[in-house]
């Protein structure tokens, strides 16, 4: 609990204690008043009697001025009386007065009286000094202006719900790569699903398409090119390259759906070859058979030459798993490496994922069929549950949260399928972790953007109270 907090906490538990004093004796103030008034009411009818008895007599009844006489001894109050009065008057505990020459004396004194009285320092001081009504009004405006990020069952239920689907289309749709070798896939664990998008995209292989064959002819890139020795390096690798007809897609981050973007065009405009070492290091060799050109036609043969690719049968690799070539560390993976056993490589595992497993741009188009129900399912109940006051925010922090969770939860699951197959890597759903990263940003820029837009109206109501009291 923050300095400025606790010093709320401690004079709000001095103006209870005041209330309450002020309450007792406006009590005993009330009982002295009645008594006051009953006695009075006693003494008038007890005079009004003895007027009636002075008349029935046939007597003058004489005025007395009492004046100057002297308090007789026989009505005076007896010590008993005096006690039990004493006795009827509660005894009030005197509140302290915080005090100190400057914040951290005073700050002092506040340590010493939340001590003394053992106030609770576990529950929010604001909950503290306000009433439940004064709570629910304030929540409620705050859930109109900022959102209102509690979770009910129902979103709970939705989340889970998501997460089954998503986890159930992975374990029966999705399943392993199709056409890819069968030691490394279970029997009847090809994606039906995966044959299907193979035998679409293969309508744009250039074997079987004229079109494509043109624009394959008309689209040539200096990186893709796979006999490279006798290249110069710009950059020196650290080690060997490994390029052949299988790879070169893999270990070339230009022939990345993604990265190619930045690689693919450079490469292009400055006629180079940016392709990973087997250190993992990017290594840049100039293609002396091509020659650069402008960033216009940079970017045109680049998609082109994508275009061409994915089409063929080892198509490319999904987006940003090219970068796997540049991680080297080991994996639980053993390999006979000359006669000699050891661990295979990350960036290794990854050669065998995409060259020999069929992990390629086609299955990843399938597994992403996983994450993609677990959007539409969270997605639709949050539009069709979402209030009609909502703060303008760029990014739903409760949709970004329950996303999160619904993507984490089916990762679990994909996990659990890793495990139970041996921790074969051809089971690691890449889509689904990608859509994890991207739910997880969006959660971290969704929570700043609120915090940052609560701190901005705190902000403004401050200096409106400080000018108003100025």
């Amino acid at each position: 609990m923050k300095d400025i907090e606790k010093a709320l906490l401690a004079q709000t538990d001095q103006l209870k204690k005041t209330s309450k004093t002020l309450a007792e004796l406006e009590g005993v103030t009330n009982d002295f008043d009645k008594g006051q008034k009953e006695q009075s009411h006693a003494l008038d009818a007890a005079d009004a009697q003895m007027g009636e008895l002075f008349s029935m007599l046939g007597l003058k009844r004489e005025e007395v001025d009492l004046t100057n006489e002297t308090e007789s001894s026989l009505i005076q109050l007896s010590n008993a009386e005096l006690i039990e009065i004493k006795q009827r008057v509660p005894k009030i505990e005197r509140v302290p007065i915080l005090t100190g020459e400057n914040w951290e004396t005073y700050q002092q004194n506040i340590d010493c009286y939340i001590e003394k009285y053992d106030l609770d320092l576990t529950t929010d001081p604001i909950k503290q000094m306000l009433t439940t009504r004064q709570l629910k009004e304030i929540e409620d405006q705050f859930h109109q202006e900022f959102g209102n990020l509690k979770w009910n069952k129902w979103d709970y239920s939705v989340v889970g719900l998501g997460a089954l689907v998503g986890f159930l289309v992975y374990l029966f749709v999705v399943k392993f790569p199709a056409e890819g070798a069968k030691k490394y896939i279970p029997a009847g664990q090809e994606s039906e699903v995966g044959k299907w998008v193979n035998k679409a995209m293969s309508s744009l292989d250039p074997k079987n398409n004229e079109k494509m064959k043109v624009l394959e002819q008309w689209a040539t890139t200096p990186y893709d090119a796979v006999k490279i020795n006798h290249f110069s390096r710009i950059i020196e690798e650290a080690d060997k390259l490994k390029m052949n007809g299988n790879l070169h897609r893999l270990k070339t981050p230009g022939h990345d759906p993604i990265l190619q973007l930045i690689f693919g065009v450079l490469d292009c405009m400055s006629g180079t070859i940016s392709v990973f070492d087997q250190s993992g290091k990017l290594a840049v060799l100039n293609n002396p058979n091509y020659h650069g050109t402008n960033i216009f036609m940079a970017v045109i043969k680049t998609l082109s030459h994508f275009i061409t690719d994915i089409g063929t049968k080892r198509s490319v690799a999904p987006p940003f798993f090219t970068l796997t070539q540049a991680i080297t560390f080991d994996t639980h993976i053993d390999i006979n490496d000359r006669g000699t056993v050891r661990k295979m490589k990350l960036n290794e595992v990854a050669e065998r994922m995409y060259s020999v497993g069929g992990y390629n741009f086609n299955h990843f188009l399938v597994m992403s069929l996983a994450p993609l129900c677990v959007e539409v399912i969270i997605r639709a109940y949050h539009w069709l549950t979402k209030p009609t006051t909502t703060p303008s925010l760029k990014r739903d922090y409760k949709l970004s949260s329950m996303l999160t969770l619904g993507h984490s939860l089916t990762m679990s699951g994909n996990v659990m399928k890793m495990w139970l197959n041996g921790w074969n890597p051809l089971a690691f759903n890449y889509s689904q972790m990608l859509m994890l990263v991207k739910s997880f940003y969006s959660l971290y820029k969704g929570k700043s953007e609120r915090d940052r837009v609560i701190q901005n109206t705190l902000s403004k109501n401050w200096q409106a109270i400080h000018l108003s009291l100025t």
